[in-house]
C-alpha cells in the first residue's frame, strides 16, 4: 500500500512501501504526461521480469505530488535475473 504524501513537502513518508504495478498507476498516472512517463516504466518492467527481476524500487520526484516530474529514480533487485538473456 502507498501512503499518503506529506501535504507539506509533497513527498512519500520515508520508507519502502509495497505496490502493485495498479496501485503505483492509480497513484501517479494523475496526467497525459505522467502516463508516458509510466509506459516507459512499464515497457522496462516487463523486460526485467522477463529476465527474472522480482522487484524494483520507484523513488524520486515521480512519486511526489509534482505534477511534472522531471523524471523517476529507479533501482531493480539483481538476484535471480539473467543478464545474458537478449
Amino acid at each position: 500500500m502507498i501512503p499518503d504524501a506529506d501535504p507539506t513537502t509533497g513527498e512519500l513518508p520515508p520508507g519502502v512501501h509495497d505496490a502493485t504495478w495498479g496501485e503505483v498507476v492509480e497513484r501517479f498516472s494523475g496526467n497525459s504526461y505522467r502516463r508516458r512517463l509510466l509506459d516507459g516504466l512499464h515497457a522496462a518492467c516487463k523486460e526485467l521480469a522477463r529476465a527474472g527481476c522480482k522487484s524494483v524500487l520507484l523513488n524520486g520526484s515521480f512519486v511526489s505530488l509534482k505534477d511534472f516530474p522531471g523524471d523517476y529514480d529507479g533501482a531493480w533487485d539483481p538476484s535471480g535475473v539473467d543478464p545474458s538473456l537478449p
